[in-house]
């Protein structure tokens, strides 16, 4: 199986090396990462493009797309059998792909999935 990770990102140059890195580090490896920047005015594409991995795709839009009209762009593009949504600011655990996909492939009669979250707030460090 094969999963397209989708993220809509604006202005998230603090955020984005973090999340793109803790989907390199999948366990799973066989997914395609498709990143639509919606016009971001700081170092967000700069730090995108510092990776060289070929499953990265990035679009760049000349307008801001809100998250839902991006994604959906993003929907257009994908061509494989499962859809991960992935938050700019977001970190996913090394096994969380495959863990679901694991699911998925297993229990046919799911059509998602989701995973444990842990929040943590910047502003309150908690």
């Amino acid at each position: 199986m094969k999963v397209s990770i989708l993220i809509c990102t604006y202005n998230s140059w603090k955020y984005i090396l973090s999340t793109i890195s803790s989907v390199l580090v999948q366990k799973f490896f066989n997914f395609e990462l498709l990143i639509l920047d919606n016009n971001s005015s700081d170092n967000t594409v700069k730090n995108i493009l510092s990776f060289n991995d070929e499953r990265i795709k990035l679009f760049r839009s000349e307008k801001n797309y809100w998250p839902y009209a991006g994604l959906n762009y993003l929907l257009e593009k994908s061509n494989w059998e499962y859809i991960a949504i992935l938050d700019h600011d977001d970190l996913w655990a090394s096994d969380k792909l495959e863990k679901q996909v694991n699911f998925l492939n297993k229990n046919s009669n799911y059509i998602w999935c989701w995973t444990r979250t842990f929040m943590y707030y910047e502003s309150d460090s908690k």
